[in-house]
Order: structure tokens, then sequence, then C-alpha cells
């Protein structure tokens, strides 16, 4: 199981094997409850399903009339195998996600990938793989908050997103 004393939100949609964590439903996230960070770098070893999409999330923040803690204000880098493509987004409070910067990449299912996500001060960079383009954008609407995983949209009840490590 996720260890709930370092994690929170959507932890029971997380199973982990072999030191593995895999996302069993779609559109959750869980963040760290150890920290808030501002000038923050995460990266993460990750993979998923021909139909699983998921990413990296920083500076979120808990806010009661989101929909849901993955539509909290933040910022994410969205992998999407089906989509040919990642993404870097801002969530704002009124649940509006606006693409702040995006690019294609074609993914091979259950293959792993290396990716990352960076904050400092008013500038964001992102990366889903070490051969993807890099996503680059300045953007100062939130300067610090928790860093998490998420899931988004699987096509079907079997896919999955899954990570190795996170640091």
């Amino acid at each position: 199981a996720i260890d709930t004393s370092k994690w929170q939100y959507d932890v029971d949609y997380v199973t982990v094997s072999n030191s593995v964590a895999r996302i069993t439903a779609s559109s959750k996230e869980i963040r760290s409850i150890v920290n808030t960070f501002g000038d923050v770098e995460v990266r993460a070893k990750w993979r998923a399903s021909d139909g699983g999409r998921g990413g990296l999330c920083f500076r979120k923040h808990y806010y009661a009339g989101a929909a849901s803690r993955r539509k909290d204000p933040g910022y994410e880098l969205r992998m999407r195998p089906p989509n040919s493509d990642e993404n870097l987004r801002r969530w704002d409070e009124d649940g509006t996600a606006t693409t702040l910067d995006s690019a294609s990449y074609t993914y091979e299912a259950d293959t792993w990938y290396i990716g990352f996500i960076r904050g400092y001060g008013s500038s964001l960079e992102a990366q889903a793989t070490e051969d993807a383009d890099l996503l680059s954008v300045t953007d100062s609407n939130y300067a610090s908050g928790e860093i998490g995983f998420g899931s988004y949209a699987y096509v079907s009840e079997t896919d999955y997103f899954e990570l190795d490590w996170i640091a």
C-alpha cells in the first residue's frame, strides 16, 4: 500500500507491488503531505498502457470547490499515449484548465520513460521523456504547493499509469 504518512487524497486508488505504484482508476491524484515546494524539480520513471494517461503535478493547492483533487489549482504535465502528446497545463480555482505548452510524441505501451517537471520562479519546464520536446513557459499564477502524480481519462477500465520512482 502507499505510505499515507507521506501521500494524501486519492490514495485508495494506488496499489504498490515491487516498489511500483499503479493508479488503478481514471482521474485520480495523490500528492505529498510532507512539504510544499516553491522552486522545485521532480523526476519520475513512468509507464502506461495503450489507453493510459497520467502525469506529474506541482505547486498544487487543495481547493474545496474543485470537482476532484486532480482539478485543484496548480500545474500538471500530462503524458498521453492514446493522444500521442505531452502537455503542460494550469488548473485555476474556477475549474478551468489552460494548456500552456504542448508537443506531439509517440509512446510505446508498457515502456519505461523518465520525465520531469521544473518550476523556478515563474519559469516552468516539463518533459514527458528524455527524447520528447522540452515544454517551457513563463507563468506566475502559483509560486508554491504540493507535488504528486495522477491519472487522466483512461480509455478502458483495464488501463493504468505506473511510477517506478519519483524524486
